[in-house]
C-alpha cells in the first residue's frame, strides 16, 4: 500500500529513486489557494527559468577561468544539488518537489537524443578512410592504456583490501573504467572549435586518433550494455536473443533508413532548405530508432547517435538541423540535461572507505591514458613534445557523450550513487585542468612563424612572385582579377597564384583543407566553387600561362579559418596574402557574416607568416554570369601614398610590379613632415630616402612613372592631397602602420572604424572616394632583426635571413654620402 504523506493534493510512488505525485485536476493557484509549484506547468517553467540563470551565472563566473559552457552546468547542478545548496531535505523539496524532476528529465533526454543525432550527422565518417597506421597505433594505445592502468589498480588494491568491492560494482566498475579510457570524436571536435584549433596540427591529428579511440569504445560499450540487462532481466540463456537483435537493428539502420534518408535529403534542391514536411519525417525516424534502441537493451541516445552517423554530414540535413534545433538544444535542453546530472551527484554518497580506492582506480585510469598517449605520439607519430602533451591532455577530456552515458547506466542500476559521482567529479576536474593547459601550451600559430622574410620586396621586381588570394563570396573574385590583370605577368617575371575559397564549417565538425581536385565532392556542389575555377582558368589562359593558378578548398568555422590562411601561405612560400574587405561594394553578405570575415582579417595580419594585403573595391566589379567569361576594367591609373615605414616599403614595391604595363600610369606620392621630429625618425627617414631613390633608378627609364614630394602640417593637409587628385585614380596603394608621430596622419585615427586598416587606409575607405585601396603590411612573423650597416666602406641595406630587401641586388645598393647608422628596419 502507498504511503500516504503530508500533503492533501499527492500521494508518494517511487519509480526510478524520483517520486511520482498524483494532482487534483483543478490546479488554479487562486481556487485551491495551492502554491506555484503544485502547478505542473508553473513548475516546469520555473525550472527552465532557474536552470538558465544558475548556468548562465556559473559560465560567466567560471569563464575567467577559461572553462566551458558544459563545466558550468554540471557546477552549477552540483551547486543546486544536495551537495550544497538543497543540503536541507525541507529546502530541497521545497525547490525540486517530488515528480518534478520527472519532467525534467523527459525533456532532458529528449533533447540529448536530438543532440546526439545532429553530433551524429555532422561527423565526418569519411576521415575513417584515411586514418594511417601511426594513427591506428596511438588511439589503439591511448585507448588500452587507459584501461589496463585502471585494471591493475584495481587488482593491486584488491590484494591489500578485498571488502571494498563488492556486488554492488561488478558491472558499474568496469562500465566507468571503459567510458574513461574513451575519446569522442564528437566531444574532441567540440573542445577544439572552442580552442579555435579544428583546422590546426593538433586538431587534424586529434580528430584522427579520436576516431580510433571512438570506434574501440562504443562497439565495447554497447556489448557491455545488451549483456548486462540480458544477465540481469532476462537470464543468460536469452544473450545470444539480444545481440542477435542489436545486430539486425543496426544493420537496419545502415542498409534500410539509411537509403531512405538519403533518397529524402536529394528531393532538396542544391542550395535550398530541406522541405518542412521531409525534415519532420526524418525526425519522427530518429525518435522511433531511438524507441527501438530502448526496447532492445541500447539507450535511446547511442542509437540517435548511430543513426546520425550513417547519414551524410554537411547540407541540407545538417544545416536544417542547426537551423531549426541548435539554439532550443543548446540553450535550453542541454542545460537542463547537464544541469540534472549535476543535481544527481551527491558528495555524501563518498564517505565510505571504498570511495577512495575507487578514486584512485580512476585518476589511474586517466593517467595511464595521458602516458600511453604521450610515449606512443612522441616515438612512434616522431611530433613535438608540446604537441604530444596536448594531444595526450586533450584525448582525456569528457563531454556531453560521457555525460549521457553515465546517467543511462545510473537510470539502469549499474552505477551506484557513489560511483556516479566519483565519475562526474573525475570528468570535471581532468578536463578542467586540460583545456586551460592545451591553450597555455600550443599555439597553432608557432607552425608559421618564418625564419626569414617572405615579402614583395624580397622577391625583386624580375622574380617569381607567390600570391595567395582568399575568396569569401563569388563577389570578391572581379576586384581580386582586376588586380592580377594589372600585375601584367611574363616569362621573366611570372605570376604564382594560389586561391583559396573559404567556407564556414556548417552541419559538419571536421574541418577541411584540400586541393580544388582532392576536396570532398559534396562539399564542392554546396559551395559552387567550380564558378570560381573557371574564372580564374579564363585569367590563367588570357596571360598564355605566365599567371599560373593552383586552387584550394578550406571549410573551416570563422574564429580558426586563419590557420589554414596562414598554414598554406607558409607552406607554399608565399610573397603576399590578398584579403577581401568585409564591406566590399556589392559584397552579399549579413551583418553578422561581415563582423566574422573582419575577425578573420584582422587575425591574419596578426599572424601571417609573410606580407598582407587588403583590397577595398569601391568599382563594384562583377564576372559575367551568362558565359561566366570576364568582364572587369583594369585599372589603368594608380597611385602609391608613400608616408614611410617597412608597410609603405612593400606597397612600392609591389608598385613596381605594375609599371611593366605601358598602359599603367602610377604616381608615386611621397609626403613629408614640414618640421623634425626626433633622432629616431631621422634614422627612419634615411632608409626611406634609400628605397625611393632605388625605386627611381630602377624605373628611370619609364615614361608611365611619376614621383611627387609634397610637405604637409597635419593630417588636414594629407586629406587636401588626396582630394586633388581623387578623379583620377583608380587605385590607391598604402601602407597599414606609419608612425603615430608623422604631422601627416595626425587626428586621423581618432575617428577611424576600422584600425586594421590603418589611419590612411580607415580614411580612405570611410569617405566617400570612388578608387579602389589596397592597404598593405609587410611580414611582421619573423624571428631575426633588419639592421643598416657598413660594408666595404659604404652602407648597404642587409638581412640576417636575406640579402635580397631592395629591388635590385644587393652589391648595387648604395647609400652614399650618408654617416653610419644602426636601426631597426619597420615592421609596422
Amino acid at each position: 500500500m502507498a504511503e500516504v504523506v503530508k500533503s492533501s493534493f499527492w500521494k508518494r510512488g517511487i519509480v526510478d529513486d524520483t517520486p511520482l505525485v498524483c494532482q487534483y485536476l483543478d490546479r488554479s493557484v487562486r481556487a485551491n489557494k495551492h502554491e506555484p509549484f503544485e502547478n505542473t506547468t508553473s513548475m516546469v517553467l520555473f525550472y527552465f527559468i532557474f536552470i538558465f540563470f544558475i548556468t548562465r551565472t556559473t559560465h560567466v563566473v567560471l569563464r575567467l577561468l577559461q572553462q566551458n559552457l558544459l563545466f558550468a552546468q554540471i557546477i552549477a547542478g552540483i551547486l543546486v544539488g544536495p551537495s550544497f545548496l538543497t543540503r536541507n531535505q525541507a529546502i530541497y523539496d521545497k525547490i525540486f518537489p517530488p515528480g518534478g524532476t520527472v519532467i525534467l528529465k523527459t525533456f532532458g533526454y529528449f533533447g540529448i537524443i536530438i543532440h546526439l543525432f545532429g553530433l551524429g550527422v555532422n561527423a565526418n565518417t569519411t576521415m575513417i578512410r584515411h586514418v594511417g597506421r601511426k594513427v591506428i597505433i596511438i588511439g589503439l594505445t591511448s585507448y588500452f592504456s587507459g584501461i589496463s592502468a585502471s585494471v591493475i589498480t584495481l587488482h593491486i588494491l584488491k590484494k591489500i583490501n578485498t571488502n571494498f568491492f563488492d556486488s554492488n560494482h561488478i558491472l558499474g566498475l568496469p562500465i566507468v573504467i571503459a567510458l574513461n579510457a574513451n575519446s569522442a570524436f564528437i566531444v574532441m571536435t567540440s573542445i577544439l572549435v572552442e580552442l579555435k584549433m579544428i583546422n590546426s596540427e593538433l586538431g587534424k591529428l586529434v580528430s584522427s586518433v579520436s576516431i580510433v579511440v571512438d570506434i574501440c569504445a562504443w562497439f565495447i560499450a554497447g556489448f557491455m550494455t545488451a549483456i548486462s540487462k540480458s544477465v540481469e532481466n532476462l537470464g543468460k540463456d536469452q544473450a545470444y536473443l539480444i545481440i542477435a537483435c542489436i545486430l539486425a537493428y543496426y544493420l537496419t539502420i545502415f542498409f534500410i533508413l539509411r537509403p531512405i534518408v538519403i533518397y529524402i535529403a536529394s528531393l532538396t534542391p542544391e542550395g535550398k532548405p530541406m522541405r518542412e514536411g521531409n525534415f519532420f519525417i526524418i525526425i519522427t525516424l530518429v525518435l522511433c530508432v531511438s524507441f527501438i534502441g530502448d526496447v532492445i537493451g541500447q539507450s535511446s541516445g547511442l542509437g540517435a547517435f548511430v543513426f546520425g552517423l550513417a547519414l551524410p554530414d554537411g547540407p541540407p540535413l545538417g544545416m536544417t538541423l542547426i537551423e531549426k534545433f541548435d539554439t532550443i538544444s543548446t540553450s535550453i535542453f542541454l542545460p537542463l540535461f547537464c544541469t540534472l546530472s549535476g543535481l544527481r551527484t551527491d558528495f555524501h554518497s563518498l564517505s565510505k572507505v571504498s570511495s577512495i580506492y575507487f578514486g584512485m582506480i580512476l585518476v589511474m585510469g586517466y593517467l595511464g591514458k595521458f602516458l600511453g598517449t604521450l610515449m606512443s605520439s612522441f616515438l612512434v607519430g616522431n611530433i613535438s613534445l608540446n604537441t604530444a602533451i596536448s594531444l595526450s591532455l586533450l584525448l582525456c577530456c569528457k563531454g556531453y557523450v560521457e555525460l549521457s552515458a553515465y546517467g543511462m547506466f545510473k537510470d539502469s542500476k549499474l552505477l551506484t550513487d557513489e560511483l556516479f559521482t566519483l565519475a562526474i567529479l573525475t570528468m570535471l576536474v581532468v578536463t578542467g585542468i586540460s583545456v586551460p593547459l592545451v591553450k597555455y601550451i600550443y599555439d597553432p600559430s608557432s607552425k608559421y612563424v618564418s625564419t626569414r622574410r617572405q615579402s614583395i620586396l624580397n622577391s625583386g621586381y624580375r622574380g617569381v612572385i607567390k600570391i595567395l588570394v582568399c575568396v569569401y563570396k563569388e563577389d570578391n573574385v572581379a576586384s581580386i582579377i582586376h588586380l592580377l590583370q594589372v600585375a601584367k605577368p611574363r616569362k621573366e617575371s611570372p605570376l604564382c597564384v594560389f586561391v583559396l575559397q573559404l567556407y564556414e564549417l556548417i552541419g559538419s565538425k571536421q574541418a577541411i583543407l584540400a586541393p580544388y581536385d582532392h576536396e570532398d565532392k559534396k562539399a564542392l556542389t554546396r559551395t559552387n566553387s567550380n564558378h570560381v575555377v573557371t574564372a580564374f582558368k579564363l585569367l590563367q589562359k588570357e596571360t598564355h600561362d605566365d599567371l599560373r593558378t593552383q586552387h584550394f578548398t578550406s571549410v573551416a568555422p570563422y574564429p580558426s579559418m586563419h590557420n589554414d590562411i596562414c598554414s598554406l601561405a607558409f607552406e607554399r612560400g608565399v610573397n603576399v596574402i590578398i584579403l577581401p574587405f568585409h564591406q566590399n561594394e556589392g559584397f552579399d553578405k549579413t551583418a553578422g557574416e561581415c563582423a566574422n570575415i573582419r575577425n578573420v582579417n584582422r587575425r591574419v595580419l596578426r599572424k601571417a607568416p609573410c606580407s598582407v594585403g587588403i583590397l577595398i573595391d569601391k568599382k563594384g566589379g562583377i564576372i559575367s554570369q551568362g558565359n561566366r567569361t570576364i568582364n572587369v576594367q583594369p585599372f589603368y591609373s594608380i597611385v602609391v601614398l608613400f608616408l614611410g615605414g617597412g608597410d609603405d616599403h612593400e606597397a612600392l614595391a609591389y608598385s613596381r610590379r605594375l609599371v611593366e604595363d605601358s598602359n599603367v600610369n602610377l604616381t608615386v606620392m611621397r609626403i613629408k613632415s614640414s618640421f623634425r621630429i626626433n633622432d629616431e625618425s631621422d634614422a627612419a627617414e634615411a632608409v626611406d630616402e634609400f628605397i625611393i631613390n632605388d625605386f627611381l633608378g630602377t624605373t628611370k627609364n619609364k615614361p608611365n612613372v611619376e614621383y611627387r614630394e609634397t610637405n604637409v602640417v597635419d593630417g588636414v593637409g594629407t586629406i587636401e592631397i588626396i582630394r586633388s587628385i581623387e578623379e583620377h585614380v583608380d587605385l590607391v596603394l598604402v601602407g597599414r602602420n606609419h608612425n603615430p608621430q608623422l604631422p601627416a596622419i595626425s587626428g586621423l585615427m581618432d575617428w577611424s572604424k576600422w584600425p586594421e586598416l590603418g589611419a590612411i587606409g580607415a580614411m580612405l575607405t570611410t569617405w566617400d572616394f570612388q578608387f579602389s585601396i589596397l592597404v598593405i603590411q609587410q611580414q611582421q612573423q619573423i624571428e631575426e632583426k633588419f639592421v643598416c650597416r657598413r660594408q666595404n666602406s659604404t652602407n648597404s641595406l642587409v638581412s640576417v635571413a636575406d640579402d635580397h630587401l631592395s629591388f635590385r641586388d644587393e652589391h648595387s645598393l648604395r647609400m652614399e654620402g650618408r654617416p653610419f647608422q644602426y636601426f631597426k628596419f619597420s615592421q609596422g
